[in-house]
């Protein structure tokens, strides 16, 4: 089974931890380095920027309460989903009702006007 990008390069990691300690040393300095290079600090950006990047986090709900919030939401939208079948059955089945009716009107039609042409 083929491995993932992800998976191989951790195997890369290990091979190289244990066959070459100073090189995977080397690689660890200079990934830090790099992120330390790269990273700006909120400190540096303009103030309107500022307060946009510390804006207060949303609060936490525990996963209890998270739980039971996603079971109501899914327990009203499957209510509703019943309730819409059940309903576009009943239309469906008024749809055939008057299919059926306008069908009969129609070869009820089709009888008289050709009986007057026969007339």
């Amino acid at each position: 089974m083929p491995l993932t990008p992800k998976e191989r390069q951790k195997l890369y990691r290990e091979q190289l931890k244990e066959v070459n300690p100073e090189k995977f040393k080397l690689q660890q300095k200079q990934n830090a380095e790099r992120t330390k290079r790269n990273r700006k600090r909120i400190a540096e950006y303009p103030s309107s920027d500022q307060e946009i990047r510390k804006e207060p986090k949303p609060e936490v709900v525990p996963l209890e309460e998270h739980g039971q919030i996603l079971t109501q939401k899914r327990n009203y939208n499957r209510r509703v989903v019943y309730r819409l079948k059940n309903e576009n059955t009943k239309l469906e089945e008024e749809l055939k009702k008057y299919k059926k009716s306008l069908k009969k009107i129609r070869q009820r039609l089709n009888l008289k006007l050709l009986r007057r042409k026969t007339k």
